[in-house]
């Protein structure tokens, strides 16, 4: 038993936190607001980050960096992207001291407040794509109580790992491949997932079957979730002479790396956030940059035209030359490189090209499953393809109800396919349970992480708090009743795992109540 005076954390305070070390480790101590006491580690499962500058509201806390949230009670994981519980560290305290047993840990694996349910172990379930939607969704079945065969299929031949980091750190030469594997790295077995690296001919939904083009049997499922998120969207080039990288596996990230390891200069082709992300690490290494882009303000549909402004201006400052409201016309190749023909007349060498203008659902495979013009699936609100039984989607493919408005919208973003992965997984299960998240992402350039969630009204107004240069701000999304439905925001993660707690139980907050939360801060 491990035991340290109560001197330091005598005033922790209900509803706060603090790290304390014992015997060379750190521990997060944490009091909730009613009172009760807990110790668990101190850094998030997922990749790290320091608990402590994250948000304990009630009884729950929230990660900074990408707002994992477990239970305050024992840790267990409540939201991703994390896919562990905390370890939790029994603790006695008298009056007089603290005592924490660090040879005694826990570590609390449900992730649903339904409990264990009854499952019929002969059902196969089968899970389509091995990204983080599909990890999220064997978590979630297994924990569930489902007895039968899990069977997850991926083009790709390494387990689910984290592909956010493709465009930003692992590009830069900021972190390596031991650092991509979504913990738990046992994972797979831990759910006794049968791995198929595969790539799938035919889903017929009719018949319950899969088809593969590399020989495999068919195999039969009773349930199937796809989760096959998109592909880079190809440029309409037809008489181009030299196709561009497209980034979205490891592949190709390391394609590109071993590019840019012998180029000076590299055009990107459009401004999306995946290309915005390319063109920071790209300048990290050392890179000249242009992006290219047929808008005069990038991102302006995503975050507005004056924070589209201001990350276009954060690129200027690193050197990075913007083409705007122009297109490419054709790619030549150049001795060692190639020659981007502009409509605007110009022209412009490069060592490497990349096309970033989006993606295209990966849905071709399926057959007797009706599609968008998009190739995008429709779901109810529970992640159920509409017209067609027993197929279930999340993720970057499907066309889904956002909660609390009339519309229908797909979104691309990372968290999200894994919380809509979780909702598809209790639907698999009988389980009625709407898919009511919030739509976040984060974003990195130039060594700042960058914040959004919510949905931005029409028309709106701009509140910034903070300082937008240093950065060190929030930019709330005020609608016209007064409403904040949106925040965009750099270093105040404290603060915006709080505001994203807050909409999860209370809805946008008033303009008065942002104040309010920010002073309390």
């Amino acid at each position: 038993m491990a035991t340290f005076s109560i001197a330091g954390v005598a005033g922790l305070r209900p509803g706060t936190m603090r790290v304390v070390e014992v015997s060379n480790k750190k521990i997060l101590l944490l009091r909730t607001s009613d009172g009760q006491w807990g110790a668990f580690n101190a850094s998030c499962p997922h990749a790290g980050a320091p608990l402590e500058k994250g948000a304990l509201c009630g009884t729950r806390l929230i990660c900074p960096w990408h707002k994992s949230c477990f239970a305050a009670s024992d840790g267990a994981v409540l939201e991703p992207p994390s896919l562990e519980s905390l370890q939790s560290y029994p603790i006695e305290i008298s009056d007089d001291e603290i005592r924490i047993d660090l040879d005694r840990t826990t570590q609390k694996n449900r992730s649903s407040s339904h409990g264990k349910l009854d499952s019929r172990p002969d059902q196969t379930f089968a899970i389509l794509g091995g990204g983080a939607a599909a990890a999220a969704a064997v978590r979630e079945l297994r924990a569930l109580g489902f007895a039968g065969r899990l069977v997850m299929i991926s083009q790709e031949q390494c387990p689910p790992y984290d592909r956010t980091l493709l465009s930003k750190m692992y590009l830069a030469g900021q972190a390596d491949s031991t650092q991509l594997p979504l913990r738990p790295e046992t994972l797979l077995a831990d759910c006794k997932v049968e791995f198929l690296a595969a790539e799938i001919d035919c889903v017929d939904a009719q018949a319950h079957t899969i088809s593969f083009k590399n020989g495999l049997p068919i195999l039969r499922y009773d349930k199937t979730l796809v989760a096959t998120g998109g592909k880079p969207r190809p440029l309409p080039l037809p008489d181009t002479e030299s196709q561009p990288f497209l980034l979205r596996d490891l592949k190709d990230a390391n394609r590109l790396i071993a590019a840019a390891e012998h180029a000076k200069t590299a055009v990107m082709i459009g401004a999306s956030f995946i290309s915005m992300e390319v063109a920071s690490a790209l300048r990290e290494r050392g890179l000249a940059v242009t992006i290219v882009n047929k808008e005069k303000i990038p991102l302006v549909k995503q975050l507005g035209a004056q924070m589209g402004e201001l990350l276009l201006q954060k690129h200027l400052r690193a050197g990075v030359s913007f083409l705007s409201e122009t297109e490419v016309l054709a790619i030549r190749a150049d001795g060692s490189g190639s020659t981007v023909k502009l409509t605007n007349g110009q022209e412009l060498k490069a060592g490497l090209v990349v096309g970033g203008i989006g993606i295209q659902p990966s849905t071709a495979f399926l057959r007797n499953v009706p599609r968008n013009d998009d190739q995008s699936l429709s779901v109810d609100s529970f992640m159920r393809v509409l017209g067609v039984e027993s197929v279930y989607a999340a993720g970057d493919l499907v066309n889904f109800p956002l909660a609390g408005s009339n519309q229908r919208v797909r979104i691309e973003h990372w968290r999200v396919a894994q919380q809509q992965a979780k909702t598809a997984a209790a639907s698999m299960m009988v389980l009625e349970c709407p898919y009511e998240g919030i739509p976040y992402f984060w974003t990195y350039h130039y060594g700042v992480r960058y914040e959004f969630f919510g949905q931005i009204p029409q028309p709106m107004e701009l509140y910034v708090d903070g300082d937008v240069e240093q950065p060190k701000f929030i930019a709330a999304y005020l609608a016209e009743d007064g409403r904040c439905t949106a925040f965009f925001a750099a270093n105040r993660e404290s603060e915006t795992a709080s505001l994203l707690d807050y909409m999860g139980r209370e809805g946008p907050p008033s303009s008065k109540t942002f104040e309010a939360m920010l002073k309390a801060a």
